[in-house]
């Protein structure tokens, strides 16, 4: 069977208040790495894993920190690890996945672009 690796970016949505704990928590996390925040409460994390479960599962534990209201899946995207032998360009992209986000709140899926505008808006005006 020929291993992947899965890596997925996520933007978390935690109280302002708490966004240091919370991003000190998803720090604490194996495969994650956050790339950029804001004051508003905005996190902005990549996630890795050999499947797609691990990154289901690291954005489930990212929804069960205290503080967080929302975990947004932007993207993620599936690449084969190169077998021994093989360049690691001739793997190619097996497919990705994303431009939705499951609301904490209700389950509801969000489309990233209008998340997207939401943040535009956030930081424009």
């Amino acid at each position: 069977m020929t291993s992947e690796m899965h890596i997925a970016s996520v933007v978390v949505q935690a109280q302002p208040r708490l966004l240091d704990d919370v991003a000190s928590a998803v720090q604490d996390l194996p495969g994650a790495r956050i790339h950029g925040r804001s004051d508003a409460g905005k996190l902005v994390v990549t996630l890795d894993g050999s499947t797609a479960d691990d990154i289901l599962d690291q954005v489930r534990a990212m929804q069960q920190l205290r503080g967080v209201v929302n975990v947004a899946l932007v993207y993620q995207h599936i690449e084969p690890e190169p077998q021994p032998g093989q360049d690691a360009d001739e793997g190619g992209v097996h497919g990705n996945q994303g431009l939705h986000g499951l609301d904490n709140d209700n389950g509801r899926v969000t489309a990233a672009t209008d998340m997207d505008k939401e943040f535009d808006h956030e930081h424009t005006t």
